[in-house]
């Protein structure tokens, strides 16, 4: 990961804390004759801070972007200092003045903060940390200046199959008036299992093929004023930002024990995230012998004639459900020589990270017997604003991007469509 950093400047600033000196239960006799104190110790009720860390850039860079780590935090508990009166099941008559209540909810606060935020998995600089150079990757080769516009080496290489789906859409057409005439007698079995046939056909078949053709239109057509336009803005910036799909956790739950024993806090995070990417770079002379040259190379590389290792892996049955969960295609994408390459200088890219971490609790007493009402505390709050901005170069090489994911809802019925036609043609075997 190569971050483009100057000079740290770190800057804090902290405000009085609530804190209550001595907390106590007093345990009284039925006569209301005080028997016993016994000490809670010491909590703070209300707690909030700031802590900014930046740099600074020299003047004569053109980058703009500067590292910035951000954290504002506050806790506040509303449940007061005034105790709880209790009924003692033993002695019979017994009451107590209780206020463990208070100081265990507030004294909890680090642990339960530390229990919510490991359940959210990766929270504030650890987010950029672990995923900011795979994002940057991903954004920038997407956004880079490319001519192709469709691939015809796949296009070829799936002729055959496309001449089998004409054969089957004439074949089905030609039964199309039977199927009508017969469609009161079909059953429920009938129709659903039709429906995976017909989507799958319709999803891999016609759809990409005409959205192919139309790209090769648009791309021939639009070629010249393509390349006029990136040549008009020579030495010019362009800068592209976006939000990315994170699909980090944004809620957690749980119950921790605190201190010890069966006395237990009941916790719940609401965590806000979002995470943007932005690339600025300058567009560079074209290197072409002549105008023919350019334009002859710019039409193979608009129909995507070009070393590029991901037409092998298209062509690998099935190799898209891999890409639904490790995106290799993408991967292989990025290594590709475009036969007319449109150049450019990278001048600052970076990944920036927000998040509202809203954690609550509530602390009970265990179940023990002592008293006949278990003390349970007000709810505890601690809410965190974060914001973290770290320059970042993209790296082709970096295997980052190869994480695992989640499928898309579309991916998703997709997999149970070919599940379903799969399962279909081996019960036929």
């Amino acid at each position: 990961m190569n971050e483009m950093m100057g000079s740290p400047k770190v800057k804090t600033r902290s405000y009085p804390n609530n804190v209550v000196s001595i907390s106590e239960n007093k345990l009284y006799n039925a006569a209301h004759v005080l028997q016993g104190t016994f000490s809670n110790g010491s909590y703070t009720y209300g707690v909030t801070g700031e802590q900014i860390v930046y740099t600074t850039k020299r003047q004569n860079m053109r980058a703009k972007s500067n590292y910035c780590y951000h954290l504002r935090e506050r806790f506040f508990y509303p449940g007061g200092v005034e105790p709880l009166f209790l009924n003692n099941n033993s002695p019979a008559g017994w009451t107590t003045e209780y206020t463990g209540h208070h100081s265990n909810a507030c004294n909890a606060r680090s642990t339960i903060v530390n229990a919510a935020n490991t359940a959210l998995g990766v929270t504030r600089g650890g987010v950029l940390g672990a995923y900011g150079q795979a994002w940057i990757n991903d954004f920038f080769s997407r956004v880079q200046p490319d001519l192709t516009t469709v691939s015809i080496p796949n296009f070829l290489l799936d002729i055959k199959e496309l001449t089998r789906l004409y054969e089957l859409w004439v074949e089905k057409s030609a039964r199309f008036p039977r199927y009508i005439k017969n469609v009161k007698n079909a059953t429920k079995k009938d129709v659903v299992n039709s429906i995976p046939d017909k989507f799958i056909a319709y999803k891999f078949g016609w759809k990409p093929t005409v959205a192919d053709l139309t790209d090769l239109i648009t791309g021939v057509i639009g070629l010249r004023k393509k390349i006029a336009e990136f040549q008009d803005k020579l030495g010019g910036l362009y800068q592209r930002n976006t939000s990315v799909t994170h699909g980090l956790l944004t809620s957690a739950a749980g119950t921790t024990t605190y201190p010890s024993g069966n006395h237990t806090c009941t916790w719940t995070a609401n965590c806000q995230r979002k995470v943007e990417a932005s690339v600025t770079y300058a567009a560079m002379p074209i290197a072409a012998i002549h105008s023919l040259d350019l334009v002859l190379r710019g039409l193979l590389d608009s129909m995507g004639f070009e070393l590029n290792p991901r037409i092998i892996w298209d062509a690998i049955p099935f190799s898209f459900v891999v890409d639904w969960f490790f995106d290799v295609g993408s991967f292989l994408g990025r290594f590709k020589i475009d036969t007319l390459n449109l150049p450019i200088v990278l001048v600052d890219s970076f990944v920036s990270y927000k998040e509202i971490n809203n954690i609550q609790w509530r602390w009970i007493r265990a179940n023990d017997g002592t008293y006949t009402t278990r003390p349970t505390s007000a709810g505890a709050c601690n809410v965190s604003n974060f914001f973290h901005r770290m320059p970042i170069y993209p790296d082709y090489t970096s295997l980052s991007g190869l994480g695992w994911k989640m499928p898309t809802l579309n991916q998703a019925a997709l997999g149970v469509s070919l599940v379903s036609l799969l399962g279909g043609a081996r019960s036929k075997l």
